[in-house]
């Protein structure tokens, strides 16, 4: 798939990134602003949120579902945020007190670029790859380029994925080749199971049961995309119990395509309610969604 190569500097302090979502400052403002799909217009100098393309980290601070379920473990949650500064290039990170901005560092505006051909679908945040340090050998800013399994392999993307701080999230557009390095990338996640990283203590598959809450929000991951459903679930329906958490989502259908049949469906589909327990019936890299 083509991409427009954007050249620039990644920026941290003033502001919050996460696992998934970190601020980036084009040298050429233009090449942003002429993203499809975009609603607002970057002013020169100024930099703008980015969604990281295929990853979901856990949830510091959702805000859109139930108080209950406004975050997921901060300890895993904010050493993916520390991760992908380190990645991106930034030392020295402190934070406030309330450790939900960055107010100083060693040095900002980071350099780096970023390969992207359309913005989210609220217009608001360019999706795309980004990779820390100077553009490769021959290449150059507003470029239009092809991304290759090998060259997705040095992103901070697929990075953040194969260091197990990430889970994968697939949508349209995630061409086979991209999505098998991102599959090998959860299995050497998998296999490491390292302490920080999500796999030691995920229930996307296994099951889990709430209350207590904090099976969810201190002690367990659980893959984003299913805690963010969850969260909505509970704020709509306060007094409800997860049995009826899959009618829920079938009444508010998130359309993807099951890569193993190549049909499209619904996430409802592979959300089972079993033993008072709710979990993921399909590997989530299996799952590729609409939008």
């Amino acid at each position: 798939m083509s991409y427009t190569l954007i050249q620039g500097t990644f920026r941290a302090i003033g502001f919050s990134p996460d696992g998934d979502s970190v601020r980036f400052a084009p040298n050429n403002v233009d090449l942003v602003n002429t993203l499809p799909g975009g609603s607002t217009e970057l002013i020169a100098g100024k930099s703008i949120q980015l969604r990281l393309e295929c990853i979901d980290a856990l949830e510091t601070h959702y805000t859109s579902g139930s108080p209950r379920f406004n975050h997921q473990p901060m300890q895993k949650a904010m050493a993916a945020r520390e991760k992908l500064l380190e990645l991106l290039g930034f030392t020295g990170i402190q934070w406030s007190a309330n450790l939900s901005e960055v107010v100083a560092c060693d040095a900002d505006d980071r350099p780096g670029y970023i390969l992207s051909n359309t913005f989210d679908s609220y217009g608001a945040r360019p999706v795309a790859y980004a990779f820390a340090g100077q553009l490769p050998p021959n290449r150059a800013d507003g470029e239009d380029v092809f991304l290759t399994a090998n060259w997705l392999a040095q992103s901070t993307n697929c990075e953040m994925v194969e260091q197990g701080f990430a889970y994968p999230m697939y949508y349209e557009g995630a061409f086979y080749d991209l999505r098998a390095r991102f599959n090998q990338a959860v299995q050497t996640a998998r296999a490491a199971n390292a302490a920080n990283g999500v796999w030691r203590t995920d229930l996307t598959a296994e099951g889990f049961a709430v209350p207590p809450d904090t099976v969810l929000t201190d002690d367990h991951a659980l893959w984003p995309k299913l805690f963010r459903r969850v969260s909505s679930f509970f704020r709509e329906n306060p007094a409800d119990g997860l049995a009826q958490f899959p009618d829920w989502l079938a009444a508010n259908r998130d359309r993807c395509i099951d890569l193993d049949t190549g049909s499209w469906t619904a996430l409802h589909n592979f959300v089972a309610h079993q033993n008072g327990r709710i979990k993921l019936t399909k590997d989530i890299t299996r799952l590729m969604f609409e939008g």
